[in-house]
Order: C-alpha cells, then sequence, then structure tokens
C-alpha cells in the first residue's frame, strides 16, 4: 500500500472515531441527559432548608436537603452542592417562585413515592408564570398525625404532634461522642387517632411526660433507623394539651412497638477476664483511630494529621467475664462508656487508689489491671443480652 492510501485509512479512521466520541459525549452530557427521563425540570416553592450535613465517613460528599412545594405536592430534594444552601434559604425566607433544573428523580429511601437529587449540573434559576401560589408547608412546624408521618413526611421534618404517651420506658444513660459526656435518653410509644410511634426523649425532657398523658409536642425531628420515630432536640417543647381517645386498633398496634422488658440479673462477684477498647475519633476526618499508641501525639491513618491525643474524641468499652461469689463464671458481657466511667470516678475516689477520674486519660492496659485487682464488685446485667447496665465498687481492701 502506498503511503497516499496509508493516510487515507489512518484519515478515515480517525473521522469515524472521532464521531463516535462526540455522540458519546453528547450521550454522557448533563444537558443532553436533562432532557432524557432520567433529569427533569420543577417549579414551586422552596421550604425547609436544612443544615448542612457531615457524614461521619469522610469519603461521603456533605448534603443538605429542603422540600419544594409543587401546587399541591412537596417532595423532598436531596441536594450534594453545598455552596447553594445560601441561595436557597434565601428564595424560601422570600417566599420566591423556583425552577430547578436537571435534577434526578429517586425511588424515595423509605415509603412509597420519588424525591429529587441535585448536584453540580444541576441549577437555580427564577420561575415565571407559576399558577399557584405559596402556602404554608407541611415541613414548616404545622401539626401532623401519625398516619402523614408514616406515610408521606421526609426524613429528617421537624413537627408537631398531639399524642397520648402509651408506654414509658427506663431512663438509659448513653454516651454522646459529639457532646463528649453521657447523656440521658428514653423512649416512649405515643399514639393519636390515626396511628402510633416511638418517640426518643433526651436529659430533661424526660421528666415532662408521664404514661397515659396526652401531649402536644413541638419541634421533633423524624429519623428512620430500620423503621421511623421520632426524637427530641434543644428545640422540641412539650405541654400537655386535651384528652385524647385512643381506638383500640391503635392501642393494639401500640403494644407491637413496645420493647419487651428485659430482665436484670443483680451478681456480686468479681472480673474474671477483661479486655479494654479504646477508640478515638479524628477531629478532621471524623475516621476512627483504633489501637492509638500510648503517646501524647496520634496520627490518623486516613488524613495523615498528627494531633494531640486530648483533644480527640474517645470512646472506652470492654468485654469482661464475671465470676460470682460462688466460683461460678457468668459468661462474657458487654460494658459500655458510661459503665466505666462512673466505676473509675468511684475507684479514684476510694481509699487507696491514685488515679485520675477521667477514663479518657487511662491507658488500656492500666484499666484492665485495676479492675482484675479489684476484689468485689457488684453488677447489675442483662443475662439475655449479655450486657453491664451498671457496676458498683465493693470492698477493695
Amino acid at each position: 500500500m502506498t503511503c497516499a492510501g496509508i493516510n487515507n485509512v489512518l484519515s478515515s479512521v480517525y473521522s469515524v472515531s472521532s464521531r463516535s466520541l462526540v455522540l458519546k459525549m453528547a450521550t454522557n452530557s448533563p444537558t443532553k441527559s436533562a432532557s432524557s427521563n432520567s433529569y427533569k425540570d420543577v417549579q414551586g416553592y422552596i421550604h425547609a432548608v436544612s443544615k448542612v450535613q457531615i457524614p461521619a465517613n469522610p469519603k461521603s460528599s456533605r448534603y443538605f436537603d429542603f422540600t419544594i412545594q409543587e401546587n399541591h405536592e412537596e417532595t423532598r430534594v436531596i441536594c450534594f452542592t453545598p455552596e447553594i444552601k445560601d441561595e436557597l434559604k434565601r428564595r424560601e425566607e422570600a417566599k420566591l417562585p423556583t425552577s430547578l433544573k436537571n435534577i434526578s428523580p429517586q425511588k424515595r429511601r423509605y415509603g412509597e413515592g420519588v424525591e429529587y437529587r441535585m448536584n453540580k449540573y444541576s441549577r437555580i434559576e427564577q420561575a415565571k408564570n407559576l399558577a399557584f401560589q405559596w402556602k404554608t408547608s407541611n415541613t414548616d412546624e404545622s401539626d401532623t398525625s401519625v398516619t402523614q408521618l408514616l406515610q408521606s413526611a421526609p426524613n429528617g421534618q421537624s413537627v408537631g404532634l398531639k399524642a397520648k404517651v402509651l408506654f414509658k420506658g427506663d431512663t438509659e444513660t448513653v454516651y454522646s461522642k459529639h457532646a463528649k459526656k453521657d447523656l440521658t435518653k428514653c423512649d416512649l410509644v405515643v399514639a393519636d387517632t390515626t396511628g402510633a410511634i416511638t418517640v426518643t426523649l433526651w436529659e430533661s425532657q424526660i421528666a415532662e411526660v408521664e404514661p397515659n398523658g396526652c401531649y402536644h409536642f413541638r419541634e421533633l425531628k423524624l429519623n428512620c433507623y430500620n423503621k421511623k420515630y421520632l426524637g427530641s432536640s434543644t428545640k422540641t417543647m412539650i405541654e400537655k394539651c386535651e384528652d385524647i381517645d385512643i381506638p383500640d386498633t391503635i392501642t393494639i398496634e401500640a403494644v407491637n412497638l413496645t420493647p419487651n422488658q428485659k430482665a436484670k440479673k443483680n451478681i456480686t462477684g468479681t472480673i474474671l477476664a477483661i479486655e479494654v477498647k479504646k477508640i478515638y475519633i479524628c477531629i478532621n476526618c471524623k475516621s476512627k483511630i483504633q489501637d492509638a499508641p500510648d503517646t501524647a501525639l496520634v496520627k490518623c491513618p486516613n488524613c495523615n494529621l498528627k494531633i494531640k491525643k486530648c483533644e480527640l474524641i474517645s470512646t472506652t468499652t470492654a468485654n469482661i467475664m464475671i465470676k460470682d461469689e460462688k466460683g461460678e463464671n457468668m459468661g462474657r458481657f458487654f460494658c459500655p462508656h458510661a459503665v466505666l466511667r462512673n466505676l473509675f470516678q468511684a475507684i479514684a475516689s476510694a481509699p487507696g487508689f491514685n488515679m485520675d477520674k477521667n477514663i479518657d486519660t487511662l491507658s488500656a492496659n492500666i484499666m484492665e489491671e485495676t479492675l482484675l485487682n479489684v476484689s468485689l464488685l457488684s453488677f447489675q446485667v442483662i443475662m439475655e443480652d449479655k450486657i453491664v447496665k451498671s457496676i458498683d465498687l465493693g470492698d477493695t481492701e
């Protein structure tokens, strides 16, 4: 083949390849996709713009959400472009008609229906000639029913609810990694005339409700972990309200939500074996730092920053084996942070011990040796779950 022939063949191949590349780029372009079934444009009014959420997984994207009122419909929108939150908040406050371009409808993760997603290709524009007016949204702190919450309310929505407390559980102490302290919580089952739902109250709010009382709850947040439930926050307000007559069918439904009251067992004895685990959380990327060295400085394996250990959020837990006074091995139990914290505060105050009350400053090795040398302890455990609820210090002589 001559040089001219080779050049002609190469020119033809290059031309075909170029056309294929252009066609592929056009197919994958956001503008083209927006006109297909995977993207759409919607118009309406913005409501309930949330704060930017920072996921625990440092590799996940930051996001926020809001709802858009499309005439009679309200749809949740998840946005992975935090830079546009302020503009959407401005439009919400000014009640401006808004057009969202190139957004992707997705099947809702929980419940029926769809929600929208915005990405870097999505745009915000001023909408013109809307055939409907701005109206108060279901997400604008108005009261709602349990059925509406379970069937159509978006996760993260702040709601008001009038309901009767049909069950109030025991108060538990849990350690908050974000607050760096122990917090008290209590689970309720509440109901109105349409259905029943679980509510988690925190701290001083727990004392504001009693079983069989009827209350007006404001600023509860709808969450979902396996199932939908409501949680309180520092903004939550609780007031007594008029009596609510709960139908028998709803009462039966509430019973199914009530957790089984598990039997607690008191044991007097010693710790036969123990493994203390200390996990630190990086203040930058929020990754877990396990097996951190017993040094003043710690390097995060994920973001490679070196950090003072005293600045890290930490959680201490333990697996222990308990031997009772008769010498019987009761088995292996999980001991949470709050239980260990309270125990070591008691040990540090007891005669003959000289150690810091703060378990964050104690090494796992020191904690293990100390507890193995304590001669008598009083345990309260849940045998079914193999969890320690409390440990009290006995005779340490």
